[in-house]
């Protein structure tokens, strides 16, 4: 595999100047952000499918539950993201949480 990156649109919000990610355990995303924290990140449109913005660098970190548990309100699903988040619950999936800080440039 190599380290090229890849146009992946995820659930997000900003806070102070980092940003917080949510990606489900399945994802390759979580077993690139292990091996590889660094990550760049862009605005986009609602469906994901074009960038519409700068690209920015920066360094994810998993977040720990307590920091996921202050966020919860920011999460906060309409019903369609409520029934998948059902579905996916079902299948034993978990949301997994990182916190991306730009990087100094």
């Amino acid at each position: 595999m190599d380290s090229q990156p890849c146009k992946s649109p995820r659930s997000r919000c900003s806070r102070h100047f980092a940003a917080t990610v949510r990606v489900w355990s399945t994802t390759g995303k979580v077993k690139r952000l292990a091996r590889n924290p660094r990550v760049m990140l862009a605005p986009f449109t609602k469906m994901g499918m074009k960038v519409i913005g700068p690209t920015v660098e920066g360094t994810a970190r998993r977040l720990e539950e307590a920091e996921v548990e202050k966020l919860s309100a920011v999460f906060k699903s309409g019903l369609w993201g409520r029934m998948w988040n059902l579905i996916y619950q079902l299948r034993g999936w978990q949301k997994v949480h990182y916190e991306v800080s730009p990087t100094d440039a």
